[in-house]
């Protein structure tokens, strides 16, 4: 049986596999990166580790919200690394039974949209969306080129 984490980005339900998420952190203080994309935030220190942070709302494109009480950063693993997620609010961890998995049909979303979401779930009759880690650390790559072409000039 599969676990997620559950959280919501714009009254919508997304998750990430239990087995990716690393931690959760109400706030922590996130340093800009110049000429970063939008949805980039900045980086963090946690615990001697510099963590990209990225905002889920607005790499998918929903208007700014205002921060509340509930907004968090999930820090998940992936292929490439350690990845902040800031979200509007998490909500619980759920086990899921073989018959809530539906693969995510092409035609009815968004190619950009396509590569975040690794599968469409629907978990008490409501659709939830799990992301592809490893997609979303993608959406920082160019910040992770540019890095490293410093770092060998």
């Amino acid at each position: 049986m599969k676990k997620v984490l559950t959280f919501k980005i714009n009254a919508e339900t997304y998750c990430f596999d239990v087995m990716s998420v690393v931690s959760i952190d109400q706030k922590s203080h996130i340093t800009e990166i110049p000429l970063a994309p939008p949805h980039m935030m900045g980086v963090i220190n946690l615990r001697g580790q510099i963590i990209p942070v990225i905002d889920l709302r607005s790499l998918f494109n929903f208007s700014k919200a205002t921060e509340n009480r509930e907004s968090c950063s999930i820090f998940i693993e992936t292929e490439a690394g350690r990845l902040g997620c800031i979200v509007d609010a998490v909500c619980d961890v759920i086990e899921l039974t073989s018959g809530e998995f539906e693969s995510v049909a092409s035609d009815s979303v968004s190619a950009q949209s396509v590569n975040y979401i690794e599968q469409i779930l629907k978990i008490k009759e409501k659709i939830t969306f799990l992301l592809n880690t490893n997609k979303l650390y993608d959406s920082i790559s160019t910040i992770n080129e540019l890095q490293t072409t410093e770092k060998a000039a």
